[in-house]
């Protein structure tokens, strides 16, 4: 939101979508609003609207995490693997400090289940909810519907 005498100086606006979230799709399903793991361009293209995939298999070895896949000095991750993980696509990944939510403050469950940790990813894959944002005092609520 740029500046203006009503609303006060600029800020970054986020909407966030949580659908799709480390579903490993078959195709690629660009979506800069969701909320990812940790975030990729495609192929060094600076768009930062993919997600990575984890875990994913080069040469043999697994990762789950960014890497210098390809010894660029540039840490990349798969962007879509093989029903063995191995990469069939790959991207730059943002930088951590970047992402919306750090990998360090998510959890992960493959059941049905949410928790009420900080950013949670679970594989449901038909929940629908909200986010109220109290910018002021710093908090959001989450809500299932």
């Amino acid at each position: 939101m740029s500046d203006s005498e009503d609303a006060g100086p600029s800020r970054i606006l986020f909407s966030v979508t949580a659908s799709g979230i480390d579903q490993h799709y078959a195709e690629s399903v660009p979506n800069q609003n969701r909320l990812r793991v940790r975030t990729a361009d495609r192929r060094g293209n600076g768009s930062f609207v993919e997600e990575c995939n984890f875990p994913f298999v080069v040469d043999g070895k697994s990762y789950d995490d960014c890497i210098d896949v390809f010894g660029s000095g540039t840490p990349g991750c798969a962007i879509r693997t093989n029903t063995e993980n191995k990469m069939i696509d790959w991207g730059d990944c943002l930088e951590a400090k970047e992402e919306l939510v750090a990998r360090n403050d998510m959890t992960y469950g493959k059941t049905n289940i949410c928790t009420d940790n900080f950013h949670h990813t679970c594989a449901a894959q038909a929940n629908y909810g909200g986010l109220v944002v109290d910018w002021e005092a710093g908090n959001i609520e989450i809500s299932l519907f």
